[in-house]
């Protein structure tokens, strides 16, 4: 008997029963055809024909397959098609029958030999729009036979593109050594790394022996061994990605007003005059909440203390007073909030700016000292208010709030006496110079910013389309 990795037949294979040979004609179902030495014809079941104990495969090589489900499912569904195609062209060439039509004469091994055969299937890819010549079918053929279904797919879609396929592992191994914990190292050049690699091999397998890439495979090659490592990034950078804690990601999301309200402190772009003749940048701590985009309350003070975050929180649930000198417009009246129905439940709204009054449920924060201090703490817990503080090392946790600071410098701060610049290298020679503003009356000019210009503004700018849509009807 043959080994069980032999028992598969094709058109062409020859057999043995006990001492008769014969040569596979066709394959029909579970029906083979058989043709002995002599030419007689005789046809038997392939269940019975494999079982039987004097069944023997005289092919040298019986045909290997290779696992054919992940490659494929690698390709493209054109491809996928293309190749699926061509697999039942060259089913009904080889047997006579394809796998989804009924067997025509054309292609019967009984009555037409294979060249016979080829010749009808190349008149037929003709005039399907899918001319070939007769040698590249057989070459198809062979494909097929060797390798199943996947060998007829396009050589340059399976091609690998994984660096490093033809290093010796050993370099490879000498790699992640040297990649595997960047933590407490000064960052260095690629070329630092090569030096010690190359040096590590040779005082390991001596000199020499290990055969070492170019300078440009070696380079891809740790590129692609580095992913989220960051060995060749700065040192904080480095230190925030490592030290960050494997949780999952979800964006933060709000469907109603205080739902989720983001607190954070920031420098001002701004140079204040301090009553003690110190010209410096005051801190600005705001809330802005999620759902709305809108800034609550913000306090600017010379240092931010536990009772300037508290003192957000008070300013958030009540009324913002008008100020002496602010437009009749700004009135709470004016505004798209229901002014009559708020008036009858808070009197205070007679005399109210046009700003929200948001009570938050959940609070997000930083680690810093300031919203981690108990003071802080009590306030949130007696006002009701859930604390969810952000993960150590994640700044994109309140990347809302920080995205506000930043429309702050640009629509607030630069328009402003005094303006420093968002570093050393835009702001002037002598910003100290025109600082003309103390704190009080910087934290005046935010409020009535806040209710005049940053609330007034809409959330999405509008798109290309709907400007010029604007200009066609102001110019009508």
């Amino acid at each position: 008997m043959s080994e069980p990795n032999a028992r598969a037949l094709r058109p062409g294979h020859r057999i043995a029963l006990g001492q008769d040979v014969y040569t596979v004609i066709q394959l029909n179902g579970t029906t083979v055809t058989l043709q002995d030495q002599h030419g007689e014809l005789s046809a038997t079941l392939l269940g019975y024909l494999l079982t039987a104990p004097d069944f023997t495969a005289l092919d040298a090589v019986p045909p290997k397959r290779v696992p054919q489900d992940g490659r494929i499912s690698s390709l493209d569904h054109k491809e996928q098609r293309r190749i699926r195609w061509l697999e039942g062209q060259l089913i009904e060439l080889e047997t006579g029958r394809h796998p989804e039509g009924p067997p025509r004469e054309a292609y019967d091994p009984g009555q037409h030999s294979m060249e016979e055969r080829e010749l009808a299937k190349l008149a037929e890819l003709k005039a399907a729009g899918a001319e070939m010549s007769q040698r590249h079918l057989q070459r198809l053929r062979q494909a097929y036979r060797d390798d199943g279904l996947i060998g007829l797919a396009d050589k340059r879609a399976l091609r690998s593109q994984t660096p490093g396929a033809t290093v010796d592992p050993r370099v490879i191994t000498a790699i992640e050594e040297m990649l595997a914990d960047p933590r407490g190292h000064s960052t260095v050049a690629r070329s630092v790394i090569l030096t010690q690699v190359r040096r590590k091999l040779d005082e390991t397998h001596g000199p020499g022996e290990v055969p070492m890439p170019s300078r440009a495979t070696f380079y891809r090659l740790m590129s692609y061994m580095d992913r989220g490592r960051r060995n060749f990034v700065s040192e904080a950078s480095r230190r925030v990605s490592v030290n960050r804690p494997e949780r999952p990601f979800t964006p933060m999301m709000a469907l109603r007003p205080g739902e989720n309200v983001v607190i954070d402190t920031n420098k001002l772009d701004v140079m204040c005059r301090y009553a003690d003749g110190v010209i410096r940048r005051a801190e600005l701590t705001m809330a802005v909440d999620v759902a709305t985009r809108s800034i609550p309350a913000g306090i600017i003070s010379p240092t931010t203390k536990a009772v300037d975050a508290a003192a957000v929180l008070a300013r958030m649930l009540v009324p913002e007073p008008m100020r002496p000198g602010w437009p009749e417009s700004l009135h709470h009246a004016h505004s798209v909030i229901p002014h009559e129905r708020l008036l009858s439940i808070d009197e205070r709204f007679a005399n109210a700016a046009a700003r929200p009054v948001i009570i938050p449920e959940t609070l997000n924060c930083d680690r810093g000292k300031v919203y981690i201090s108990e003071t802080f703490l009590r306030a949130c817990t007696s006002l009701g208010i859930s604390v969810q503080p952000s993960r150590p090392y994640t700044g994109s946790d309140d990347t809302i709030v920080e995205r506000t600071f930043g429309s702050m410098n640009t629509l607030f701060c630069q328009h402003l006496a005094g303006y420093a610049g968002r570093d050393t290298t835009r702001r002037g020679p002598d910003v100290a110079r025109e600082a003309i503003w103390t704190v009080a009356q910087l934290q005046e000019l935010f409020d009535e910013w806040v209710v005049a210009c940053f609330s007034d503004r809409p959330a999405v700018r509008p798109g290309r389309s709907a400007r010029r849509q604007l200009a066609a009807c102001l110019t009508r």
